[in-house]
């Protein structure tokens, strides 16, 4: 201690230096100080990055890791109450399960996404939708970190199971779409409605629904309808890509091979801003 003391001028011996040699006793300590808050930086770095580390999943991906961790995430959301459904009974429990993974290479970065689903055992009706909640990992050089979780991102399916088809495409700079397609039938028709959800501005929305596929081989007009859609996204700048949607087969009878783009409005893809 006595010898940080020495280093210390008093003020008389202060009064007394020259004019460089008081800028160099200034520029020495700002140096110092410099120094020593750099390493204050590394340390808490070092230590953030441990604390970051328990949610890591170490060296190549593990499924079953992962499913550990989105699940833990639901759980930690809460019971049927905060996932918005109106259980039965006390015994009516919250079931979480994993639905499938997916793999997205970004310009600067791979991601894992994670899609699962909640519901109640009470929840089967026609109407009835469970919670899907999306969890994306990030791969860095140690292996995968959690990057962002969306619980209870938003409802889809019906009889209480989920949709047959989800699927995950990049829709933007570091933006993910998530595409939900399912089928309704009746009287022999079958439609296949499509839609699309991202996290805009902190909330995910549904930013596209439309009927993207017919099917009438069921009922008394088996060739009037036997068209489907292909879905592909336009890069173009870092904002929201553009929407490509090519429907093919027969329409109303009628051969059918139509193509539009769609163009992103702020909020979601509307058909004012459709053109082929």
């Amino acid at each position: 201690m006595k010898y940080f003391k020495d280093l210390w001028p008093t003020m008389q011996q202060y009064r007394h230096w020259s004019m460089p040699s008081k800028l160099t006793f200034i520029g020495a300590y700002v140096g110092i100080f410099s120094l020593l808050l750099s390493i204050a930086i590394l340390v808490i770095t070092s230590l953030l990055e441990t604390k970051v580390d328990k949610v890591l999943i170490q060296g190549e991906w593990d499924k079953k890791k992962a499913n550990e961790i989105v699940l833990e995430l639901m759980k930690q959301y809460g019971g049927p109450n905060e996932y918005g459904f109106e259980p039965y009974d006390e015994s009516d429990k919250i079931m979480h399960k994993i639905f499938d993974h997916y793999t997205l290479n970004y310009v600067n970065e791979t991601v894992k996404i994670v899609i699962a689903y909640s519901n109640i055992e009470s929840n089967t009706g026609r109407c009835s939708a469970p919670k899907l909640s999306i969890v994306e990992f990030v791969k860095n050089q140690n292996g995968w970190n959690l990057k962002e979780s969306y619980i209870n991102a938003f409802p889809a399916g019906t009889w209480g199971k989920p949709p047959s088809s989800i699927n995950i495409y990049a829709i933007g700079f570091n933006i993910f779409g998530v595409v939900v397609q399912h089928g309704e039938t009746g009287k022999g028709y079958t439609n296949t409605y499509t839609s699309i959800h991202a996290n805009i501005g902190g909330e995910f929305l549904q930013i596209f629904f439309e009927v993207t596929g017919g099917d009438s081989s069921g009922s008394f007009n088996p060739l009037l309808e036997d068209w489907n859609s292909a879905i592909t996204f336009r890069q173009q700048g870092t904002s929201i890509y553009d929407l490509v949607i090519h429907q093919t087969g027969r329409k109303d009878g009628q051969p059918l091979n139509f193509k539009a783009v769609y163009k992103f409005d702020g909020r979601k893809y509307s058909t004012s801003n459709i053109y082929q």
